[in-house]
């Protein structure tokens, strides 16, 4: 008969659960829409530097699964 699981491989396991549910922090950098030439493909033009340092900013922003 198998023992309880320690209390920290179960803190563990929420823990990366949570991070699966919330998915990645949405930058510029990670966006599909974001060009190597640093332009958005949505609007058309190069985002400011602190509007791409902001997570979770842009509600145009699209990762590919990646499956």
């Amino acid at each position: 008969m198998r023992h309880e699981k320690p209390e920290k491989l179960e803190a563990w396991e929420m823990m990366i659960k949570e991070i699966y549910e919330k998915g990645p922090p949405r930058f510029c950098h990670n966006c599909l829409y974001y060009t190597r030439d640093g332009r958005c493909e949505v609007f058309d033009m190069e985002p400011p530097k602190a509007f791409t340092d902001i997570p979770n900013e842009c509600p145009e922003w699209f990762m590919e699964p990646p499956f």
